[in-house]
């Protein structure tokens, strides 16, 4: 099965899927400091040398507007790294959520794959799973690109694996 077709049914079990929500139930979150997001996956999925990354990122509490403030970075095992600050939209549906999210960012590529420019776009697209009242395990589907600031623009796709957790600390 290719990545764009695993995608397409992820998207389609999430929809289709989940329990219904109990009565007085919202299906967000609690009110708290937010949640870490840690991730761990394949760094260029759609290029012969992929290799493994890993990131982290603080997703905000509280949404501007309709849309929900991000930051974060990511470290793959040639050296590359992205810091990154976005906005995201988490469209719930039960116990699933999917939330595209963009962010410009600072990426070097130390050791690894030069994708052409210091200033990068992440584009991204997840499809989560609620655990528990804050608990989130999912898929994320992400894009860097320069968007042509560059003439060398080959841009990288990663596929990951995101576990959600609440933010330690007191309320």
């Amino acid at each position: 099965m290719t990545p764009g077709r695993l995608v397409v049914l992820l998207v389609a079990l999430g929809l289709a899927g989940g329990r219904p929500l109990a009565a007085g139930e919202t299906g967000a979150a609690p009110p708290g400091r937010g949640l870490v997001a840690i991730w761990s996956g394949c760094y260029d999925l759609f290029d012969q040398g992929r290799i493994a990354e890993a990131g982290v990122q603080w997703r905000a509490p509280r949404r501007l507007w309709v849309l929900r403030p991000f930051a974060g970075g990511m470290v793959n095992f040639e050296g590359s790294y992205n810091l990154h600050a976005g906005i995201a939209y988490d469209w719930r549906r039960g116990p699933w959520t999917i939330r595209p999210s963009f962010a410009p960012g600072y990426y070097d590529p130390g050791g690894g794959k030069d994708l052409g420019h210091a200033l990068e776009f992440r584009s991204g697209l997840e499809l989560s799973r609620r655990l528990g009242p804050r608990v989130r395990v999912g898929l994320e589907l992400y894009h860097l690109s320069n968007a042509g600031l560059a003439d060398h623009n080959p841009g990288e796709t990663s596929l990951v694996l995101t576990v959600g957790l609440p933010v330690p600390g007191r309320r």
